[in-house]
């Protein structure tokens, strides 16, 4: 079901709009892309910096790639391809482009129209402009994906309660977050991280909200080191972030580098099929809607 974004009542289709009886309120398409409420572009420095570096970044970069290799295998593990599946704050959309390769039923939802539009030029044709903290979807779909987008919200409490209710019956969220606050470093602050996580507040975010957990482990152990040497050479010195630091690319890797530690973090996954790390750069979680 679909509500109001003023009035919370129910939406009809008509016309290729979706129409509210109660207030008259209309949600429309623009630009192909269906508009909850208006994207204030000027809210936050990141989508002009980190939208752009996103959408830059080498799709062999062997971070997204191992990633990606881990959700898909979550996927197929937890659930099958039939599920109505969305993914809020997609980023680059590499992710939800992927999942469509492989026969998944993905929507993209985000706050900003720059990662809209990224979509859009991938093909990705189901796109909503929407603030997950006040959604209009009530039990629509099966699945949600949050991949490393609940550390740049501010209440990430709130906001899984509002994943929870988007959420059909036994409905499951797939989420990764960054890891560990002594990795806190100038990159987190200038990508707008607002935390890094534990496995304990993943476990009580989502049982809060109503969430079972059936999957949750930490991933990229291998580069821990490496992360903390980030956070060496790239101290978090509170200073404000200058227009150079926000059009930095931080995804460039040389081919060899970015090859050595994509086999080892390939490894990993391998592990990951037999048992869990109690550390590492990232958390993944998987949590099943309950019923009551």
């Amino acid at each position: 079901m679909i509500i109001c974004p003023v009035c919370k009542h129910p939406l009809i289709n008509e016309n290729h709009k979706l129409l509210c009886k109660k207030c008259g309120k209309k949600v429309k398409y623009q630009n192909g892309n269906l508009e909850f409420f208006i994207s204030n572009e000027q809210s936050s420095y990141y989508p002009k910096g980190g939208i752009e570096n996103l959408s830059q970044a080498n799709k062999n970069y062997f971070w997204f790639r191992i990633r990606t290799k881990l959700i898909l295998f979550l996927l197929k593990r937890f659930c099958d391809k039939r599920k109505d599946f969305i993914e809020i704050g997609p980023g680059n959309c590499r992710m939800a482009s992927t999942l469509i390769k492989f026969g998944y039923d993905v929507s993209v939802a985000d706050i900003f129209k720059e990662s809209l539009g990224i979509a859009e030029k991938m093909g990705i044709k189901k796109r909503y402009l929407m603030d997950i903290n006040d959604t209009p979807f009530r039990e629509h779909f099966d699945i949600v994906g949050l991949f490393d987008v609940i550390e740049h919200i501010g209440d990430d409490f709130s906001a899984m309660k509002n994943i929870n209710i988007m959420l059909k019956n036994n409905g499951m969220v797939f989420l990764t977050v960054p890891a560990h606050d002594w990795l806190w470093s100038r990159i987190d602050t200038i990508s707008d991280h607002k935390r890094r996580y534990t496995l304990k507040r993943i476990r009580k975010i989502l049982e809060k909200n109503g969430f079972e957990i059936i999957y949750a482990s930490h991933f990229f152990v291998s580069i821990l080191p490496l992360l903390f040497l980030r956070k060496i050479l790239n101290p978090d010195n509170s200073n404000e972030i200058g227009k150079k630091e926000l059009k930095k690319n931080f995804f460039y890797m040389p081919y060899i580098i970015n090859n050595i530690l994509y086999y080892i973090s390939f490894f990993e996954l391998f592990l990951l099929k037999f048992f869990h790390f109690p550390f590492g750069g990232s958390i993944v979680a998987v949590g099943r809607k309950k019923s009551f």
